[in-house]
């Protein structure tokens, strides 16, 4: 594990994600999109991914921030 600082303001982003979860009726592909932006400008980085276990053994890209935009439904890890 990596043991680095924070550069965060923890309960600001929960509420910029609990904004995004329970807000307007956008889809769910949108959401997952702007809670990596959030994430990734939270924690002052360059990439924030988020991966969906699939099938129960393929971890497949479903929202990146900072990586191809292309790589999003066609990178998949086992």
């Amino acid at each position: 594990l990596l043991n680095f600082p924070l550069a965060t303001n923890s309960p600001r982003l929960l509420r910029r994600l609990r904004e995004i979860l329970g807000g307007a009726a956008i889809t769910p592909e949108e959401k997952l999109n702007s809670i990596v932006k959030i994430i990734a400008n939270e924690m002052s980085v360059d990439v924030c991914s988020i991966y969906i276990l699939r099938a129960g053994v393929v971890l497949e890209l479903f929202a990146t921030y900072g990586l191809n935009p292309q790589a999003i439904h066609q990178t998949r890890l086992k």
